[in-house]
């Protein structure tokens, strides 16, 4: 779950892993946090082992953040790159990717932060500068994507795996929160 939070010195981002907290977060009450993490980009994130303790009404108007919060947690699609740039992004970098489906690899599942089985497929996407190995993870893992369709993958964070086998390092895109992949079905007609 994605919110935004604010104090008087202004708004965050917060990402809450633990769904038992989910309910504690309601429009313009106050809470209070402990044990959670603050990444350097001022990020939150609520774990399992956060406390969120419900701490009444708000007798300050927070409205003056509501549009820095609606732009944290719906910003804009991250720019659209060739592969090739894609894959010179700085790790953790967002981008976009455009291209052919030329591999399709069947799905897995994984354990990812106490969640087991969690499914993850990847799927390789070639452009005319490269090619570059995108990881499909949870309800996108079943999507109805084939080998030679042309797609558009938004929002994906830019990282590096070993490679099984050689071990050596590989660029590859991972999906977030704001992912979103569209498929274009291309119809050629010959006359």
């Amino acid at each position: 779950m994605e919110i935004a939070v604010a104090d008087r010195t202004g708004v965050a981002k917060a990402t809450c892993y633990n769904p038992d907290a989910f309910s504690k977060f309601k429009l313009n009450k106050q809470v209070i946090l402990k044990n959670y993490i603050v990444r350097e980009d001022k990020t939150i994130f609520i774990t399992r082992i956060s406390r969120v303790v419900p701490a009444g009404f708000i007798t300050k108007d927070f409205s003056m953040f509501d549009h820095d919060a609606l732009v944290l947690l719906n910003p804009p699609d991250a720019p659209t790159k060739s592969i090739n740039e894609a894959k010179k992004s700085p790790i953790k970098s967002h981008v976009s990717v455009e291209g052919t489906l030329v591999e399709d690899h069947a799905p897995r599942t994984v354990t990812v932060r106490m969640e087991p089985d969690v499914p993850v497929r990847d799927i390789t996407i070639a452009d005319s500068t490269g090619k570059v190995r995108v990881a499909l993870w949870r309800s996108l893992a079943s999507s109805s994507v084939e080998t030679g369709s042309f797609i558009k993958v938004t929002n994906c964070s830019v990282g590096q795996t070993k490679r099984q086998g050689d071990y050596t390092e590989e660029i590859q895109l991972s999906l977030t929160m704001s992912t979103t992949v569209s498929v274009s079905i291309i119809i050629s007609c010959t006359s």
